[in-house]
């Protein structure tokens, strides 16, 4: 009975040892501290959306007391226009599945929006029966707020560079064909290398242009008003006239292609454009020693697919779907050798997404890259 006794001690000690020596009460008045002293919003709700807890982060951020909102529906906190969000979440929810740092907006009592990340995870009984969900609120709107500024920054400078970079290259251009003249032989035999000198200066011009572009249209993704103007179009025809602008840019490199499909599709021409040139200046950019772009066009099933194919320096595989973020600059001793700011995939994905189209890149390290992009065909064009 002695022996009984002293292992039941230390099966006890035991179970005390594995939960850091705290009884399941202890336990339990430990984590109600924790989420009483969060600065985050910490509330719970049945899946009816009935409010059935509220710490003193939930009272500071949206102002009601625990007494004043507990048993209320949650949707005395979601403006409006928002009011699609919470069934969307129940109902991923109910599958058992998390939602994390979802970025929305809120209505505080006073009737003030306020920007916030949601973290929302399923709450179950003890037998595993999903009966309701926990939220943690964090108040991001000082973020927000720098972003916009960051945003409105970045679209006025865009437009104060664009005009007089937009004159330089015209001046460039006007200089170019005055200095081509017979009258200016004698300069051209004294300086034999100001031809080449003014193509070097118009083609860093237009990289300013095309970057300043780009800042344009991240400014615009970032407000929401990147749109496109559907048109139809001959799509082999808009990727070969594509591909013969660019030629002149690169003495080094043979841009082949080869096409399968014929006929028109339902997209915006220039920004369909852009999209494909943005794969081929990295094509030839990230294959400085290989002499070879190949683009092909195709059909399939529903979709229109362009893909670039180069043989350069390749991408990892843990940076496929990075590559598309903004900002995002592949790390590695031979890739800040190459300038940029990680602008062109991030606006490119947008513009394809706008289309209702798909983009994806296969490649490996010193394999090079394929870049593939979709575009639905629409029914009456099919």
């Amino acid at each position: 009975m002695q022996k009984t006794i002293i292992e039941k001690k230390e099966l006890s000690n035991r179970k005390l040892a594995s939960t850091g020596g705290l009884t399941p009460d202890e336990k339990l008045a430990l984590l109600a501290a924790i989420v009483e002293s969060s600065e985050d919003a910490i509330v719970s709700k049945t899946l009816d959306g009935i409010i059935t807890s509220w710490n003193s982060g939930a009272e500071r951020m949206f102002g009601y007391t625990p007494a004043e909102i507990i048993g209320l529906p949650i949707t005395i906190l979601i403006p409006f226009d928002r009011l699609d969000e919470e069934p969307k979440i129940i109902e991923q929810l109910k599958k058992g599945e998390r939602v994390d740092h979802f970025e929305t907006r809120r209505r505080t009592k006073e009737g003030r929006l306020i920007d916030i990340s949601l973290t929302i995870s399923p709450v179950r009984d003890s037998d595993g029966n999903i009966i309701g969900a926990s939220k943690i609120a964090r108040d991001i709107t000082h973020i927000k707020a720098l972003e916009r500024r960051k945003d409105d920054f970045i679209h006025m400078a865009s437009h104060e560079l664009k005009t007089p970079i937009t004159s330089i290259k015209g001046y460039m251009q006007l200089a170019s064909q005055i200095i081509s003249g017979k009258e200016f032989e004698p300069l051209r035999q004294e300086f034999p290398h100001l031809d080449v000198s003014m193509k070097a200066v118009n083609k860093q011009v237009d990289k300013m242009i095309s970057l300043i572009s780009e800042l344009l249209d991240l400014s615009r993704i970032e407000f929401g008003k990147l749109q496109i103007t559907r048109s139809e179009f001959n799509l082999e025809e808009m990727v070969q006239e594509t591909i013969r602008d660019l030629r002149p840019t690169t003495t080094r490199h043979e841009i082949s292609f080869e096409s399968s499909f014929s006929g028109d599709v339902s997209a915006d021409r220039d920004r369909l454009s852009q999209a494909l040139i943005n794969l081929l200046t990295n094509a030839i950019k990230y294959s400085p020693e290989a002499g070879q772009v190949e683009v092909k066009l195709r059909s399939e099933e529903n979709f229109a697919e362009i893909s670039v194919r180069d043989y350069g320096i390749g991408i990892e595989p843990k940076d496929h779907r990075l590559i598309f973020e903004r900002f995002f600059r592949v790390e590695g001793k031979n890739e800040k050798t190459f300038p940029g700011f990680g602008i062109g995939l991030y606006v490119t994905a947008e513009i394809i997404e706008l289309h209702g189209g798909q983009i994806q890149v296969e490649s490996d390290k010193g394999k090079g890259a394929r870049f593939t992009i979709r575009i639905p065909i629409s029914d009456k064009l099919k």
